[in-house]
């Protein structure tokens, strides 16, 4: 029995059922009186990596909670080895472990950005302490990070974003009840795009930024203070773009549920720190990154959040094409 199910299970000597079971893309989280225990799920897929292979699945965890304890220490706060015996699981050192999970603070698991703008209240306070508190993430995200994924990946913010854009294909496929026919469509169009516009190749390399996932999902507000929770990108291309484009990620999410006031109010705060890209490579973010959000909620089933996204981003993209 994999250990997420024996979590689920109440069959872990010392822990207690789970009070609730969150399911997003990647993970299963266990939600108890105080605390979360967070597990990866056993997959192997392109789009995204191998988290079966045993010695990849622990390099993982580490670094994914290296990086979310470096930006939430509030909500993760320990990796915990765990050992299969006779058919149970024991505590175990990391270094004999045969599984893990991340050990967290229970918080609020419902009071998230997307949720806030789906019930419209989100502010214009609320919009400029994310963009400031995601500078700040981004500085440190660079400061301790940059080197090191810069050498691992020794490609240029052209050559990532060719990567993602492809890694975007592959992912949006999987996605079901949407035709193949759509989805290459909606690929291409922005493959071309990022190809034909010469903003992308004249990008300067003082542009590029070590990034986090920082989407309106993994935004959750902690004494109506945003954290970002769950940053870590498993896919190394995903780990250094154009400095703008984590901005323009959220942009997206505000401006489709929340107008377009609140949208130009981060790129205001951005703006006072940085000079921004020309307004139709901002429009072109945003649309990329509408798509990703609609193609995410299709695979955790928000059914309710997938078409203003997928309506935003085509007619962003339309525009672009004109």
């Amino acid at each position: 029995m994999q250990l997420a199910e024996a979590l689920k299970e109440g069959l872990v000597d010392g822990i207690p059922k789970p009070e609730r079971h969150i399911e997003t893309w990647l993970s299963d989280i266990f939600l108890y009186e105080d605390v979360g225990r967070k597990v990866t799920k056993h997959v192997s897929d392109e789009a995204v990596g191998d988290f079966v292979d045993p010695l990849k699945r622990k390099n993982f965890y580490r670094a994914d909670f290296a990086w979310n304890n470096l930006f939430a220490p509030e909500i993760y706060t320990s990796l915990e080895g765990m050992r299969e015996i006779n058919g149970g699981w024991k505590p175990s050192e990391h270094n004999t472990a045969d599984d893990f999970f991340i050990l967290m603070n229970r918080i609020d698991a419902d009071d998230t950005l997307i949720n806030r703008l789906w019930n419209k209240k989100v502010t214009k306070e609320d919009v400029v302490r994310i963009t400031e508190k995601l500078l700040i993430n981004l500085d440190r995200a660079n400061e301790k990070y940059f080197d090191e994924q810069n050498r691992e990946l020794g490609k240029s913010v052209y050559e990532r974003m060719i990567a993602r854009l492809s890694n975007f294909r592959d992912f949006a496929r999987s996605a079901s009840g949407i035709s193949q026919e759509v989805t290459d469509s909606r690929a291409n169009a922005l493959v071309h795009f990022h190809a034909s516009h010469p903003y992308f190749k004249k990008l300067p390399e003082s542009s590029a930024s070590v990034t986090i996932d920082g989407h309106s999902a993994n935004i959750v507000f902690i004494e109506n203070k945003p954290v970002f929770m769950d940053v870590y990108w498993p896919m190394p291309a995903f780990r250094i773009v154009d400095h703008a484009l984590a901005t323009a990620r959220i942009a997206a999410c505000v401006r489709i549920f929340g107008g377009d006031e609140l949208a130009g109010a981060m790129y205001d705060t951005y703006r006072r720190k940085r000079t921004l890209p020309p307004k139709e490579i901002l429009d072109f973010y945003e649309a990329y990154n509408a798509f990703v959000m609609g193609y995410y909620f299709t695979h955790i089933k928000r059914h309710e959040l997938i078409q203003p996204y997928f309506i935003f981003a085509d007619a962003r993209l339309s525009a672009l094409q004109a």
